[in-house]
C-alpha cells in the first residue's frame, strides 16, 4: 500500500543575502522564519532585487508535502503524490525533481507555482514568498479512488489556491478508514484559522505545527487542551493499534516543532520531548520541518516507540540544515 501526499508543488529558487532588511520590494513583506504569498508579478520584482543584492544558491522542486514524500520515497516507501503543476518548463522541472515518487496523478495545466526562499546570513534564518500557479485535482478518476482506498497514509500540507482545500476535503472522503492521516498546515492554512480547516483537522491523527501556527489555528489554546477538548478528531478507537506508536500514545497527537529548542509530542495519555541536535553550520533551514515530518512518519510506519519516533525526526531535521533546498534528500544514506 502506498503513502500518499497532497499539497503544493513549487519551483523553489533559493537566494542567500547578507541581511534580509536590505531587500525592499513594495508589496512584499519578508520576515525571518515566516511565509507570505502574492502574485507572479511581485515574485518577479523580488527576483530582480535579489539578483542585485543576493546570490542564487539552489534551484529545486519544492512544497512541504512534496519534500516529505520525496524523502520517504528515498527511504524505500512506495509513494504517490496528488497535486498540480503547470504546462510549462517549470512544471517539467518540478516533476523531474520528484525522484522515486509516483506522479501519475499529478494534473498539468496553466502556470506552475513559484516559491522564492531568501536565506538571511545575519540571522541564520529564511523568509519565503509563494506565487501560486494553476491548481486542479480530478477526484473522479478510478486510479485516484483506488489509491486512496488502499493507502497506508495520507500526508497533507497547504495549497495556496482556494480550490486546494476543497480538493483535500474530497480526498478525505475517499481515504481508507484504517489509513493514518497526518497534516502540516503551515502558515498558509494556519492563517485561515481553525474553522476554515476543521474539515481536515477532524480526520487528522498527527498534527505537525509550530508555536506560531498553533496560536493562529487555535487562538492560544494550550496544546494538551487541543487534544483533550475535541479540537482535533477524538477517535481513540483502536483503528491504528497495529503501530506501536499508537498503542503507546492515542490518536490524535499534536507534534510541536520548536526549531533549536527541539520538539514535543502531546497526546491524551502522555507527552514526549526531544532536544534539538547541534549543527555546527546551518546552510538552509527551509526544509527542516519537512525533514522532521519525514523522519517522524517513517519511524511510526517502522513500528518505533514514541521516544524513538521523536528522536529520529529531530535527527533528520538537523541533517537537512547542512544542505540547500531539497538536496538533503540525496544524502539520506550517508
Amino acid at each position: 500500500m502506498s503513502l500518499i501526499g497532497s499539497g503544493a508543488l513549487n519551483l523553489d529558487l533559493i537566494y542567500e543575502v547578507a541581511d534580509l532588511e536590505e531587500i525592499q520590494v513594495k508589496g512584499v513583506n519578508l520576515e525571518p522564519g515566516h511565509e507570505t504569498w502574492g502574485s507572479h508579478e511581485l515574485a518577479q520584482k523580488l527576483r530582480t532585487a535579489l539578483e542585485r543584492k543576493g546570490t542564487l544558491i539552489a534551484k529545486s522542486g519544492g512544497g512541504s508535502a512534496a519534500n516529505t514524500l520525496c524523502a520517504l520515497a528515498e527511504m524505500g516507501f512506495d509513494c504517490l503524490f496528488i497535486g498540480s503543476v503547470g504546462q510549462d518548463d517549470e512544471g517539467s522541472f518540478i516533476l523531474s525533481s520528484m525522484k522515486k515518487v509516483d506522479c501519475s496523478l499529478v494534473v498539468r495545466q496553466g502556470m506552475s507555482s513559484l516559491c522564492i526562499i531568501v536565506v538571511d546570513q545575519k540571522r541564520q534564518d529564511r523568509a519565503m514568498f509563494v506565487a501560486p500557479g494553476s491548481f486542479d485535482c480530478n477526484l473522479k478518476t478510478r486510479a485516484l479512488k483506488k489509491a486512496l482506498s488502499e493507502a497506508r497514509l495520507l500526508h497533507m500540507s497547504s495549497i495556496v489556491q482556494d480550490s486546494g482545500l476543497e480538493a483535500q476535503q474530497g480526498l478525505l472522503t475517499l481515504l481508507r478508514a484504517e489509513a493514518i492521516c497526518s497534516f502540516d498546515p503551515g502558515e498558509i492554512y494556519a492563517a485561515k484559522g481553525h474553522g476554515a480547516v476543521d474539515c481536515l483537522l477532524r480526520r487528522t491523527d498527527i498534527l505537525f505545527s509550530t508555536d506560531y501556527e498553533l496560536a493562529q489555528l487555535f487562538h492560544d489554546e494550550e496544546e494538551i487542551d487541543i487534544v483533550r477538548n475535541g479540537l482535533l478528531a477524538t477517535k481513540n478507537d483502536n483503528r491504528l493499534r497495529e503501530y506501536r506508536f499508537f498503542r503507546e500514545v492515542f490518536s490524535p497527537v499534536v507534534v510541536k516543532k520548536m526549531g533549536n529548542k527541539g520538539a514535543v509530542i502531546y497526546s491524551q495519555n502522555g507527552n514526549y520531548f526531544c532536544a534539538a541536535r547541534k549543527v555546527e553550520k546551518i546552510v538552509d533551514n527551509t526544509g527542516a520541518g519537512d525533514a522532521f515530518n519525514a523522519g517522524f512518519l517513517a519511524a511510526v510506519l517502522n513500528d518505533k516507540s514514541p521516544v524513538d519516533v521523536l528522536s529520529e525526526a529531530v535527527s533528520l531535521a538537523a541533517k537537512s540544515l547542512r544542505y540547500p533546498g531539497r538536496s538533503w534528500i540525496d544524502h539520506l544514506g550517508t
